[in-house]
């Protein structure tokens, strides 16, 4: 079984293996499932929503109307092509982009954001930090450590 039917092939399987207390899980499961995946993708559509609003100087409500409904025509898209598409977007989001944007940010906080700034804001949520062990070893742990653990995952996974 493939990851990308997990959640639709096995789950409702073991819920039916459940009885009628099974039936209740599930719909209890799914509709949590539902509700986080729409949280979710509020949250997600804010930076590109902020960063449109920005750059080209347009309104919230017009670029988030804009870039949510070319997400939801996407997603449209993917449901009506669910075989052949989903596990497609699944596999590429989760083995491939997902792992280079983990690389992106170790490569951005270790080494291209400054050492000063990224203290300063850390300090800025936990002054204890200062003077702990985590901030001697978390830059070295960021610049090393992080990013050859990424790249054995994205090596792993091709």
């Amino acid at each position: 079984l493939s990851s990308d039917t997990l959640v639709f092939v096995v789950l409702p399987a073991l819920f039916d293996t459940m009885g009628p207390i099974g039936l209740v899980m599930a719909l209890v499961f799914f509709v949590l499932m539902g509700i986080a995946a729409l949280t979710s993708s509020i949250s997600m559509l804010e930076v590109p929503v902020s960063y449109s609003t920005e750059r080209f100087k347009a309104s919230r409500p017009l670029m988030t109307w804009l870039l949510g409904g070319a997400l939801a025509l996407f997603s449209v898209i993917i449901c009506l092509n669910f075989g052949a598409l989903f596990g497609f977007v699944i596999q590429l989001s989760t083995q491939n982009i997902q792992p280079l944007v983990g690389l992106g940010f170790c490569v951005l906080g270790g080494w291209m954001w400054g050492r000063a700034k990224l203290f300063e804001e850390l300090v800025q949520g936990s002054p204890e930090l200062a003077n702990s062990t985590f901030w001697r070893i978390w830059p070295w742990y960021v610049r090393i450590v992080c990013p050859l653990l990424v790249l054995l995952v994205i090596g792993s996974s091709w």
